[in-house]
């Protein structure tokens, strides 16, 4: 079953739509930007000390491809990584 819409029935539904979008972005935005803020990380660092906390072994090869950047960008973001991630160490152990 085929419904048809008139021209201002299907702006509002994309209006409707896009607002809705943007509030839930806005939503989930706003719940991952106060930890990240807290411990001064972005969220790309966040993503890769994430990696290395859920993955039993994880290298930086396999950071560089998942991130789509080459070794040297990783390696420079990897010397806070190594870091952060003994905030990681215990939570993987436990």
């Amino acid at each position: 079953m085929v419904i048809a819409m008139n021209s201002d029935e299907l702006s509002k539904l994309l209006n409707d739509y896009f607002e809705a979008y943007q509030n839930t972005t806005k939503i989930m935005m706003d719940l991952v930007a106060w930890p990240l803020s807290q411990n001064k990380l972005s969220f790309e660092q966040f993503l890769i000390l994430r990696r290395i906390a859920t993955t039993d072994e994880v290298t930086l090869n396999d950071i560089a491809i998942q991130r789509q950047v080459t070794r040297s960008r990783d390696f420079t973001a990897s010397q806070i990584i190594v870091n952060a991630t003994l905030c990681f160490s215990g939570a993987r152990s436990a």
